[in-house]
């Protein structure tokens, strides 16, 4: 090579290196950084195949992160370390492989020109880029020098990319649980609220915090405190979408952001995380514990503001506390002629939506008409219906359920309850809200069944 060639050589290699360098600098997606730089290497080289493999921050190993062609590390004539392959010894060895004519009788050995380059940076392996080609001499020691010093600005780029994932990671999670920190759920809030105003969308939000807490950490001390929030916090995030948002709120409260979730829906799920963290065995350094949870429920389809849906789950969890914990309680916004009111749902059970034909009587009274009736939810505890007549509030009800749903004779199929609230509603369709007094067993059946198929 003469002196003309080298200098023309150091040039386009130069020029090569910052072009690569500006992509770098301007992304920190890992994924996209080794996608840019294998797509560069098979452009500039002309390699059929061209591999970029990264450490696992985890288990150590190396794992693939963009291919192209043919796999370098597949090459059966050239076996390095104990079946590590080429990419593993070079890795292991952080040295430079460059193998520009290889010489094999395999008929199947397809790869005759090969090189594998480590990234290291500040002697730490980072990854092994890898090229190949079926013809000799296709690799040069141009497209050596090349590889190498893509690979050091690789190196560099994952190990910032790296850093910065930390750093978002301390700046958005708790370090105890792992969840999402209130900041963080407060931005989601505000973005997931103004979308639900902006197309009418459902939005829910769980309050839950972790009854007698207190008493955990004054009788196990808070090292078992600490194991218990942060399992409580795992079942909890294991329970949700990857769209929600779950949160640990402060102390032992954890917030649970629910997007396009009807209030069905996300009293199912409180439901399912209280009675998970129920059956729960908390294994701590001070012995085996268990916990309950109370769950506050407030949701946009229910009349709740978007705005407002933290403060008033906050008060139903409250609610569901003053009952004494292992609860879920809902708020929810009912009218009350021209105004309106919101108050807590003190259900140990939630409801579910729910239109069954029923009947009622007033249980308190001689006369023995039933009045027609349909309910909007259905639950263990209790149920609402439309019905064209009212009640007396505070007053004991005959309640039949129809024999589709509850098949049976007319005493097996009702109930007795008490009626909570009644709102008159209009054009004569009012809307009552009563709590199960006694139910008989075909009843509960019924209503078992709705759930498990909800």
């Amino acid at each position: 090579m003469t002196a003309t060639d080298a200098l023309q050589h150091e040039v386009e290699r130069t020029s090569a290196l910052c072009e690569i360098s500006a992509v770098l600098l301007s992304r920190l997606d890992q994924a996209e950084l080794c996608h840019h730089v294998v797509d560069e290497m098979v452009r500039r080289v002309q390699c059929e195949g061209c591999t970029l493999f990264v450490v696992d921050g985890e288990s150590g190993a190396l794992a693939p992160a963009a291919v192209r062609g043919e796999l370098a590390d597949l090459a059966p004539q050239v076996p390095f370390g104990n079946g590590a392959g080429l990419s593993g010894w070079v890795m292991k060895q952080r040295r430079a492989v460059f193998l520009p004519e290889i010489r094999t009788e395999q008929p199947m050995a397809r790869i005759k020109s090969l090189l594998a380059v480590p990234l290291v940076v500040d002697e730490e392996p980072v990854g092994v880029l890898s090229l190949a080609h079926s013809r000799p001499g296709a690799l040069t020691r141009a497209h050596a020098d090349l590889a190498e010093g893509a690979a050091a600005l690789l190196g560099a780029a994952i190990r910032q990319g790296r850093r910065y994932r930390e750093l978002e990671e301390r700046a958005t999670r708790d370090p105890l649980t792992g969840l999402y920190n209130r900041s963080v759920l407060e931005e989601a809030l505000d973005r997931e609220a103004s979308a639900s105003r902006r197309h009418d969308a459902d939005l829910a939000v769980l309050m839950i915090d972790m009854d007698r807490f207190k008493a955990v950490n004054d009788a196990y001390g808070h090292p078992a405190g600490d194991v218990v929030l942060r399992e409580a916090a795992s079942l909890i995030a294991g329970s949700v979408r990857n769209e929600d948002v779950a949160a640990r709120y402060g102390g032992e409260e954890f917030a649970v952001l629910l997007p396009r979730t009807a209030e069905r829906d996300a009293a199912v799920l409180a439901g399912r995380i209280r009675d998970t963290v129920a059956a729960h065995r908390f294994r701590t350094p001070a012995g085996t514990i268990t916990l309950t949870l109370s769950i506050g429920l407030a949701s946009r389809g229910a009349g709740v503001p978007a705005g407002q849906l933290v403060a008033a789950a906050d008060r139903a969890l409250y609610a569901a506390k003053e009952r004494g914990g292992n609860s879920v309680c809902r708020w929810r916004v009912r009218a009350t002629g021209a105004g309106g009111r919101s108050r807590p749902e003190q259900r140990r059970f939630p409801r579910l939506a729910a239109a069954w034909p029923l009947a009622w009587r007033n249980a308190e009274t001689a006369d023995p008409a039933f009045v027609r009736a349909t309910s909007f939810d259905l639950g263990p505890g209790g149920v609402g219906f439309h019905t064209q007549s009212l009640p007396p509030r505070r007053g004991l009800a005959l309640l039949r359920f129809d024999e589709k749903h509850v098949p049976g004779t007319p005493d097996e199929r009702t109930a007795v309850c008490r009626v909570s609230w009644a709102d008159p509603g209009r054009a004569g369709k009012g809307r009552i809200g009563a709590a199960f007094v006694y139910v008989p067993e075909r009843v509960k059946d019924a209503l078992g069944t709705l759930a498990e198929a909800s």
